[in-house]
């Protein structure tokens, strides 16, 4: 418990198409899908 969590994943894991896409998808669309949920659910989601 001295040292915080640090989220990762197999380096091979990013090579897959579709989570690479995905990736990709949430990158360059995220801040648009934030906008999207704080006005229908409020900004507390």
């Amino acid at each position: 418990m001295m040292k915080s969590p640090f989220p990762s994943y197999h380096p091979n894991l990013i090579h897959e198409p579709t989570l690479y896409r995905l990736d990709e998808a949430v990158m360059h669309y995220g801040e648009s899908i934030k906008e999207i949920t704080n006005e229908e659910f409020g900004n507390g989601m």
